[in-house]
C-alpha cells in the first residue's frame, strides 16, 4: 500500500545584529519591536515574556516562574537570576494523600487523591516571574517597565485571532478549563467553546480584559501591584479561601536571587545552565554521564547510543527527583552536586552498560549523595565564553539575540490553557514548612 506523507518544513533566516525567537509570532514581534526601538536584548527578554501569556496562556503566567541567563560579553561574565517558584509556608511534604497509579503531570511521580497537586487551589506555589522579570530589566535593562508592558497590554485588551497551536492545546484542556468558572470565562468563547481559527472567515479575537487591567497596574506600581497590592489580595482571596496554601504573606515573603551560572563542559563546548532546582543541574549531570563514553558510542543513530542517551536521562532525574526543591530545604544544593573526577564512578563497562550508582546507592556504592558529586561538575579549565558574540533572552525557546551580550531567560512551564506553576506538597496546617514546588499553577482570576 502506497501512502502519501506531510512534510513541513520551516526557514528561519540570518540576522547581522540581532533576532528574536519565540514560539508564537506575536511574541517573536513584541521582542523585535523593542530592538528596534533601541531597547537591549534584557529589554526585548521582559517583553517578550510579558506577552507570551497573552498569546499563548497554556505556557506562559505571571504568576509562574523560572531562571533567566544573563552574559555580560565586555566583562565576560555570566549570572543567573533564580525565579523559581517555591512552596507556601502552609505546605509540607505529607501534604496530599497519595493514590495508586503515576501522575500524568510533568513528572512521573505518584498520583496524588483527585489531583489536588495539579488542579486547583492547593496546586499553587508562590509565583516569581514578575518579580524576577523586573529585576532583570531594573539591573540590566534600558527601558521603563511601562514601555516594555505596553505591546503586552495591547495584546491582551485589543486580542488577537489563536492560530492553530493555541486552539489545539485549548481543546486538548477543554474539560479541564470549563471545570473552573474563571478559565472558562477567560479562554472559552462564551465559557463554552474554542476560539476558532482563521478559515474561509477571519477567525475570533480572544480578548482578555482582567489580564489587561493587571498588566496596567504593573506598569503603574511596578512589582509591589502583585506581591503586595491588589493583585496579592486578590490571590489570597481566590486561593486562601478556598481551601489553597498560597498567601499574601507568602507573595510579600517572595524574592528573587542573582546566582552565578552553573557552569560545565562537554567535548571541549562549554556550558552555561541556571543553577538549583531547573533543566540545567539535570542537563549538565546527564552530559556529564555520556562524556565517560566515546562520542560514537553515544549516537543517535545505534541503539546501544540511544540506550546510554535514555540511561543518562533517567539517571539524572533520578537526582532531580530525589534531591532538587526549594532553596531553603534543598538536601543536595547545585554546588555540592560539583567537583571529584568522574572517573571514580564507574559510569562504563565493556558491554557498552551504565553502572553509575546514581540513586540509592546503587552498584555498591554507599550513600547515593557524595558518590555522584562527579556527575555535574564545572569546567575543567577555565576558558572564555565566546566573546563579540550575541545576546539572547528568550521564554520556552523565545529569545532576542543583539551584539555585546547574551541573556537567556527561562520560564517554568505555566500550563495548558490551565496555567500550570510549581507543585506544593502542603496542607492547611500552619507553620509548616513546605519543602518542594514543582508542577502545575491554575491562575486566579484578578491574575487574568
Amino acid at each position: 500500500m502506497i501512502r502519501s506523507s506531510l512534510s513541513v518544513t520551516k526557514r528561519t533566516p540570518l540576522a547581522t545584529r540581532g533576532m528574536v525567537v519565540a514560539e508564537h509570532p506575536l511574541g517573536a514581534e513584541v521582542g523585535a519591536g523593542i530592538l528596534q526601538r533601541g531597547g537591549n536584548a534584557v529589554d526585548a527578554a521582559v517583553a517578550n515574556a510579558f506577552a507570551m501569556p497573552v498569546v499563548e496562556p497554556f505556557m506562559s503566567t505571571l504568576a509562574g516562574g523560572g531562571t533567566m541567563l544573563v552574559h555580560m560579553a565586555r566583562r565576560d561574565e555570566t549570572v543567573c537570576v533564580d525565579f523559581n517558584v517555591e512552596a507556601p509556608a502552609a505546605a509540607h511534604e505529607t501534604s496530599y494523600e497519595l493514590a495508586e497509579g503515576v501522575s500524568t503531570a510533568i513528572f512521573p511521580w505518584r498520583r496524588v487523591v483527585d489531583d489536588a497537586n495539579v488542579l486547583g487551589p492547593r496546586s499553587v506555589a508562590i509565583p516569581g516571574t514578575v518579580a524576577g522579570l523586573t529585576l532583570a530589566l531594573a539591573r540590566w535593562g534600558t527601558m521603563e517597565l511601562r514601555d516594555v508592558l505596553e505591546p503586552a497590554i495591547k495584546l491582551a485588551e485589543e486580542g488577537f485571532v489563536p492560530d492553530w497551536y493555541v486552539a489545539l492545546n485549548t481543546a486538548v484542556l477543554c474539560q479541564e478549563l470549563a471545570a473552573f468558572p474563571e478559565t472558562a470565562k477567560t479562554y472559552l468563547r462564551d465559557g463554552h467553546y474554542i476560539y476558532r481559527t482563521p478559515s474561509m472567515e477571519g477567525g475570533d479575537v480572544l480578548r482578555q480584559p482582567d489580564l489587561g487591567r493587571s498588566l496596567r497596574l504593573l506598569a503603574k506600581e511596578g512589582p509591589d501591584a502583585f506581591y503586595k497590592g491588589a493583585i496579592a489580595q486578590a490571590i489570597h482571596e481566590e486561593l486562601w479561601v478556598k481551601g489553597g496554601f498560597l498567601t499574601r504573606e507568602d507573595l510579600a515573603g517572595y524574592a528573587p536571587r542573582v546566582l552565578p551560572a552553573l557552569r560545565g563542559e562537554y567535548r571541549d563546548l562549554e556550558l552555561a545552565f541556571s543553577p538549583g532546582a531547573t533543566g540545567g543541574t539535570t542537563a549538565l549531570e546527564t552530559l556529564n554521564i555520556l562524556a565517560q563514553f566515546p562520542k560514537a558510542r553515544t549516537t543517535w543513530k545505534t541503539p546501544g547510543g540511544l540506550h546510554l542517551r535514555a540511561e543518562a536521562v533517567r539517571r539524572a532525574f533520578l537526582d532531580r527527583l530525589e534531591h532538587l526543591g526549594d532553596r531553603p530545604w534543598r538536601r543536595l544544593h547545585h554546588a555540592s552536586l560539583r567537583g571529584g573526577p568522574p572517573a571514580q564512578h564507574g559510569v562504563a563497562d565493556e558491554h557498552c552498560g551504565v553502572a553509575l550508582g546514581l540513586a540509592h546507592g546503587r552498584a555498591g556504592h554507599g550513600h547515593p549523595a557524595p558518590e555522584r558529586h562527579g556527575l555535574v561538575r564545572p569546567r575543567a579549565r577555565a576558558r572564555q565564553l565566546r566573546r563579540g558574540g550575541q545576546a539572547s533572552a528568550g521564554e520556552h525557546g523565545a529569545g532576542a539575540r543583539i551584539q555585546e551580550g547574551r541573556a537567556l531567560l527561562h520560564r517554568g512551564r505555566a500550563g495548558r490553557a490551565q496555567d500550570r506553576l510549581g507543585h506544593s506538597p502542603g496542607d492547611r496546617e500552619h507553620g509548616r514548612l513546605g519543602r518542594w514546588a514543582a508542577g502545575r499553577y491554575r491562575g486566579p482570576a484578578a491574575s487574568h
